[in-house]
């Protein structure tokens, strides 16, 4: 896989360590974990990842802000929510994959695929 930096974006602590965790053992360099908005804003002002996952709702907000920031630097994203939050999405991000939890690391590297396959190709 070609991509091998990725935001994580994820307001539960373990399942952020978690994640962390899981993608540096597969090979990727982890920008964060954030836990706030602010927060994942602050990480991609003067860096930008490959790849970024992004919890659907932090606390009462939802993560859009950072998502269309990554999306209008071209960044594939996916979506994770634990509480069925994917509908909660705006319409320009519905098109966006969204993992319900629990899901592994894997569930985002398969998500992530057609994107990062897509990416390639056009470069």
């Amino acid at each position: 896989m070609l991509v091998r930096r990725i935001l994580i974006v994820e307001d539960v602590a373990l399942v952020a360590m978690d994640l962390e965790l899981q993608a540096r053992d597969a090979g990727w360099d982890v920008m964060g974990p954030a836990s706030r908005i602010a927060e994942a804003l602050a990480l991609i002002q003067h860096d930008t990842p490959d790849a970024a996952l992004l919890d659907v709702q932090l606390g009462r907000e939802l993560v859009t802000p950072v998502a269309r920031a990554l999306r209008a630097r071209g960044v594939a994203i996916v979506f994770g929510s634990g509480h069925k939050a994917c509908g909660m999405l705006p319409p320009d991000l519905q098109d966006t994959p969204c993992l319900d939890k629990p899901f592994t690391f894997a569930d985002v590297e398969r998500a992530l695929a057609p994107m990062v396959a897509s990416k390639a190709s056009a470069a």
